[in-house]
């Protein structure tokens, strides 16, 4: 039988042990989150580090593993890089590592902005896999729902990409590969400050292998799955939807099974593009009529405004239609909007470069009317 004075005794043991505990907690979590511990850290990584870091708040709980930083900033001079983050918030889920999972139940990131080196003259040289102990982490990382709002990524001082919102959701399997689900809402591309290209909605549902991710951006590579947009504005081009089997390996686009809507009628057809060399090849059907404000680009001579149908296939350079060169075939119906009850029908071989059109043995047919052509056009 314990005596009242031993059992005194070990309720002060008791209460010392958990008050010391106690301590030891908030102890811990003050060291962590003292400016002065994590600026000390900060300053041994930076010198260690081709890269500049800077952080505005930082708040960390080791025991509920959750993350949350304000103003951070990471500057490469020497690759002329440079990140910035408004707010970072990340929470763990203590029991994923005991499956040596690293899942998070919190994953967001808000006002970030991505800059990046314009684009130089190309320069040949071997592109970098991810290392080993990078390629590990990846694979144990799930995300249920990523959140990253206000995303710009700027390329120089020309061209930029900017989101509203991405939403996104990781996760690898042992016998599978890693499937990886995007959807961006606000998507704007621009140049000089014109847009070129948006979106309101952009989802990409796609498996991938890890293995083959790269340290340069876009970073992913390997990517096949399903491509949905909504909304689409490709320079007064008003494109209600397009859809396709997406296929992204070694800088190369492919679409299979390309359908696009415009103002409700269906295209279809695929395309290729090749990302590095800014190439594609692209084929279209237009079974029946489309309007279009115009053909590729505003003339300055000539109204091309009205519905089209027919068919499609072009090669050439650069992903901004007003500034594309290349060639290809067209055969098409085109009834103008001034003279919507007169539709011609042009078959011909074309290129274009710098705003100027070439026609190869057009052949234009007006009702009974048939017309031969070679020639030019100056936009």
């Amino acid at each position: 039988m314990i005596s009242s004075r031993e059992g005194t005794h070990r309720l002060r043991t008791f209460i010392a042990i958990l008050s010391l505990f106690c301590g030891f907690f908030s102890a811990s979590i003050w060291i962590v989150n003292s400016k002065a511990v994590w600026t000390h850290v900060l300053s041994i990584v930076n010198v260690r580090s081709s890269w500049t870091i800077d952080v505005g708040e930082f708040e960390l709980n080791p025991f509920g593993t959750s993350l949350s930083i304000v103003k951070l900033s990471l500057k490469n001079e020497v690759q002329n890089k440079e990140i910035s983050i408004d707010d970072l918030r990340i929470r763990i889920r203590p029991l994923g590592l005991l499956r040596g999972k690293l899942i998070f139940d919190e994953f967001q990131l808000n006002g970030v902005n991505l800059s990046l080196p314009p684009k130089g003259k190309k320069v040949e040289r071997e592109r970098k896999r991810l290392k080993i102990s990078k390629l590990i982490l990846l694979k144990n990382i799930i995300i249920d729902e990523g959140l990253i709002s206000q995303l710009s990524i700027s390329f120089g001082s020309q061209t930029k990409l900017f989101t509203d919102e991405i939403r996104l959701s990781l996760e690898s399997g042992i016998l599978r590969g890693t499937e990886l689900n995007v959807r961006t809402d606000g998507l704007v591309v621009s140049k000089d400050g014109d847009s070129k290209i948006s979106a309101g909605m952009l989802n990409l549902d796609a498996a991938t292998e890890l293995s083959r991710w790269h340290t340069e951006f876009p970073y992913a590579d390997n990517l096949n799955g399903k491509l949905k947009m909504s909304d689409v504005n490709a320079e007064g081009l008003m494109i209600d939807e397009i859809s396709a089997e997406a296929a992204y390996r070694d800088f190369i686009v492919g679409l299979k099974d390309l359908s696009l809507i415009v103002n409700g009628r269906k295209l279809v057809g695929s395309m290729r593009a090749d990302t590095k060399e800014e190439t594609f090849d692209i084929d279209i059907n237009i079974d029946k009529p489309i309007s279009l404000p115009h053909i590729v680009r505003p003339l300055k001579t000539l109204d091309t405004s009205g519905a089209m149908s027919g068919n499609i296939s072009m090669s050439g350079k650069g992903f901004i239609p007003s500034t594309t060169d290349g060639e290809g075939e067209i055969r098409v119906t085109h009834a103008f909007g001034a003279s919507a009850d007169f539709p011609i029908t042009i078959a011909t071989g074309v290129s274009w470069e710098n705003g100027v059109f070439n026609l190869r043995n057009a052949r234009v047919v007006a009702g009974e009317d048939i017309l031969s052509l070679v020639g030019t056009i100056d936009t």
